[in-house]
């Protein structure tokens, strides 16, 4: 059965690095060149760790029928003298097993990595929008340089004045709104 041993090992086998996940926004040409092949990597380790999870998840079912079967058909030997093979005994029985512990225990780990896996696979993606955003707002001229500072100053007052038009705008609607309903009702 394939296994997962940690979190290093997955980056190691598919080439994961979580630096890479950072943006280079003076060279945003190159960042997004790379950003298919990057986010193709998180995909395949994504997938992999989800494989393993899911069989591991298999084995733990397997082991807990093989389990419960031996309890059925010997209770005598798996639960104890004069012992029935009530679902209680059954559970208490196979709960306790060092099969069965040793599999849910892989169980848990397989799905941990698989979380941690995914949310760097999340983080890939998001990094494609950053990207998207990033070559807007240099195709609008938006970063500065020391040679070029941007005007803050004013640009926040424009914002503020467009935030206070459309809080005005919002409310002024709602109360309509509000209005028309009372007089639908009357």
């Amino acid at each position: 059965m394939e296994e997962i041993n940690d979190i290093d090992s997955i980056q190691e086998q598919f080439g994961l690095d979580p630096e890479e996940l950072e943006i280079d926004f003076s060279q945003l040409d190159v960042e997004w060149g790379r950003q298919q092949n990057l986010l193709d990597k998180y995909l395949k380790a994504s997938a992999f760790c989800g494989k393993v999870a899911k069989k591991a998840h298999e084995r733990v079912k397997f082991i807990r029928s093989e389990l419960i079967l031996d309890a059925t058909r010997d209770p005598e030997i798996c639960l104890g003298p004069k012992m029935k093979a009530t679902a209680p005994n059954v559970e208490a029985y196979y709960r306790v097993n060092p099969k069965y512990i040793e599999a849910k225990e892989d169980m848990i780990e397989a799905e941990y990595i698989q979380d941690l896996i995914d949310g760097q696979k999340s983080k890939a993606y998001n990094r494609k929008v950053v990207l998207q955003e990033a070559a807007k707002l240099s195709m609008l001229g938006w970063f500065s340089s020391p040679l070029e500072p941007k005007a803050l100053d004013e640009l926040v007052k424009q914002i503020q004045a467009a935030d206070g038009k459309k809080a005005n705008t919002t409310v002024r609607e709602a109360v309509k709104k509000k209005r028309t309903r009372r007089r639908r009702n009357k």
